[in-house]
């Protein structure tokens, strides 16, 4: 099983998904920026790993392929294996992104657009204004994304343990009664 997590910059997928890693020693636990980076070093699509000049050499249907690429690379490498990955902002602006629910389980994790905000100015320093961050990150693109998830976790008013559990508790499900 292929499973993605979505979500704004901010709410906190990617320390959701370290956070919960250990407890899941048989699942693959993925950074799809990271390896789109990687790959368009290898590649020589780029001179050095880096997710958002890769975006802007592919645009975003080309990103999201990219993605969708290497998602099918790691399934072939251990078909046995589940796989859970971290999907970067790059790839779910593409707008055949909207259509990812089709093919695999989705987690969302999201808040609201001041409490995923503030986060990421206090969290990451992120120099954007509200009014770009709201652009960039709650579109109406990535809103039909999130919107298409399976499961959603709202992590406005949540620390980041009620999130992690939330989260394993979803993951947990879906590994013992996966989907036909």
């Amino acid at each position: 099983m292929i499973i993605l997590v979505v979500g704004p910059s901010g709410v906190g997928k990617s320390s959701t998904c370290i956070s919960a890693a250990p407890l899941f020693p048989d699942v693959g636990f993925h950074d799809l920026d990271g390896l789109a980076a990687k790959y368009g070093e290898e590649k020589g699509i780029i001179q050095e790993a880096n997710a958002g000049q890769l975006f802007g050499k592919l645009k975003p249907e080309g990103y999201l392929n990219v993605g969708l690429l290497l998602i099918n690379e790691l399934a072939a490498r251990d078909p046995s294996k589940h796989l859970v990955l971290d999907v970067g902002a790059g790839f779910q602006v593409a707008p055949s992104a909207v259509n990812l629910h089709l093919k695999y389980p989705i987690i969302a994790i999201t808040a609201t657009l001041g409490a995923a905000y503030q986060r990421i100015v206090q969290h990451r320093k992120d120099k954007r204004s509200i009014d770009h961050y709201k652009r960039d990150e709650f579109s109406l693109q990535r809103n039909a994304v999130y919107d298409s998830a399976l499961h959603k976790i709202d992590s406005t008013n949540a620390i980041p343990e009620q999130t992690r559990l939330e989260f394993i508790r979803i993951l947990g499900s879906l590994l013992v009664s996966p989907l036909p």
